[in-house]
């Protein structure tokens, strides 16, 4: 018997429709071969779908080091570009997870949280909505020209996203 949390503790889809959350793009690049390949080695022997995806974030977590623990200077953001690196900020690696998830047929999204720091002030949040697609301010972020501690110091904080029906 499969059971469901409570409807109060399901996040809703950011406005999309449900094929958006298995779609390959410029950064969610599942269909790239390496990307590909290693979410066929992910799923090979799997039990089902709870089982792929709990080794598609436990390779994320424990294979991709974070850019800025691991000190490493590159900055990354496509999942190819994470895979192949090694590395990535948390963002980058999110972008990874959800390419192997869709790579393997499993629809995923992005949810977000800010959290406050002395110079943004209070604020935190969790968001209640699974994104299609990346923030845009986060791709951004990313792209942007520089190293490891500038994208560090310009990561995006805002306050929490519009979500659909909200104003």
């Amino acid at each position: 018997m499969t059971t469901r949390p409570p409807s109060g503790n399901v996040p809703e889809l950011a406005g999309a429709e449900e094929s958006a959350y298995l779609r390959a793009t410029e950064v969610v690049d599942w269909r790239d071969p390496a990307v590909l390949a290693r979410a066929r080695e992910l799923a090979a022997g799997a039990a089902g779908p709870v089982e792929v995806a709990r080794r598609c974030f436990e390779f994320v977590r424990d294979g991709i080091r974070h850019s800025v623990d691991a000190g490493d200077e590159q900055v990354t953001c496509a999942a190819s570009e994470v895979l192949d690196a090694g590395t990535g900020f948390c963002f980058a690696k999110a972008h990874l997870l959800v390419a192997l998830l869709r790579a393997s047929g499993l629809r995923a999204g992005f949810c977000y949280q800010r959290l406050a720091y002395a110079a943004t002030g209070p604020g935190e949040w969790d968001s209640r909505v699974v994104w299609a697609a990346p923030l845009p301010e986060v791709v951004s972020a990313l792209r942007a020209p520089g190293a490891v501690a500038d994208v560090a110091a310009h990561l995006p904080d805002h306050p929490l996203p519009p979500e659909p029906g909200r104003s």
